[in-house]
């Protein structure tokens, strides 16, 4: 049998006010959940703000707990304890009704240092959102300034590419006009060997069993007995020369404008593509 001094807790369902609650709690993880949505891309803001969305369910869970212990324990006080103690007063029974003060000291006493330690979780909950607040905006304002420096970069990079496709585009005209040219020099000096040939026969078999202009202006030369067709010869041959070397320094400009050209469509195409990414990602924020 139990003495005069055991109470036994009453069991209670969960009262209306708590249920009144669930609202903001739902409301409380549905920001969470739209936060994490907006942010899990950052992969350290995804930790906090993981971090953050536990905590707060752990110090909902305490909450709900410490009301909980609150309704109970009043409601044991209430019910049982003080007619308990009121009865122990009729009966003059000093020793009894301390027992029972002692015991709600007690139960006060721990429902006052939970809701202590309700109060520091919160405190902490707190400060922790106020952090991330800060990361998140700090988080933000780097990714503008990351942005804001990228598009400068893909505006110079930009006029540095159309720079370079004009350039090239300019040196494959003066390269094609160069090629126009040294056929028609190559031309002009095929009928300045033909009319030699016409008038000098050594030169003319000379001519007729070398296959290449090229070979007949350099060695054959030695067979031209008129002083006028050797000028002539020698004046073809340097403007063919001046083409060639002309064509040599062109194509030189156009392989170092095409490897610029190259150089500067990759970095170009990987500012984009880092651009693209952070815009993607932080799109909702």
């Amino acid at each position: 049998m139990s003495s005069d001094t055991d109470v036994v807790k009453s069991s209670i369902g969960s009262p209306d006010f708590l249920q009144e609650m669930l609202p903001a709690a739902e409301k409380t993880a549905l920001l969470y959940k739209i936060s994490y949505l907006c942010l899990a891309k950052f992969p350290t803001l995804e930790k906090i703000i993981r971090a953050n969305a536990v905590e707060t369910q752990m110090v909902f869970s305490s909450s709900e707990s410490l009301l909980l212990m609150c309704v109970s324990t009043s409601d044991n006080m209430v019910n049982t304890l003080f007619p308990m103690l009121k009865a122990a007063v009729k009966k003059e029974n000093a020793l009894v009704a301390t027992q029972f003060l002692q015991k709600a000291r007690v139960w006060i006493h721990d429902i006052i240092k939970e809701v202590e330690r309700v109060v520091n979780a919160y405190t902490n909950l707190n400060h922790g959102v106020a952090s991330a607040t800060s990361d998140v905006n700090s988080t933000k304002k780097e990714t503008d300034d990351k942005i804001k420096q990228l598009t400068n970069e893909q505006k110079s990079l930009q006029t540095a590419v159309d720079s370079y496709t004009a350039k090239l585009n300019n040196i494959q005209r003066e390269l094609n006009d160069c090629n126009n040219q040294i056929n028609n020099a190559e031309r002009e000096m095929q009928n300045l060997v033909n009319s030699i040939s016409c008038r000098n026969s050594k030169f003319g078999i000379f001519a007729a069993v070398c296959p290449f202009i090229g070979w007949i202006v350099n060695a054959g030369h030695r067979a031209i007995n008129d002083p006028k067709d050797n000028a002539a010869i020698e004046t073809a041959k340097s403007k063919l020369n001046n083409l060639q070397q002309n064509k040599s320094q062109l194509n030189s400009k156009e392989w170092m404008a095409q490897t610029e050209l190259m150089k500067n469509q990759m970095q170009l195409t990987r500012v984009l593509f880092q651009t693209l990414s952070i815009l993607l990602r932080f799109k909702h924020t």
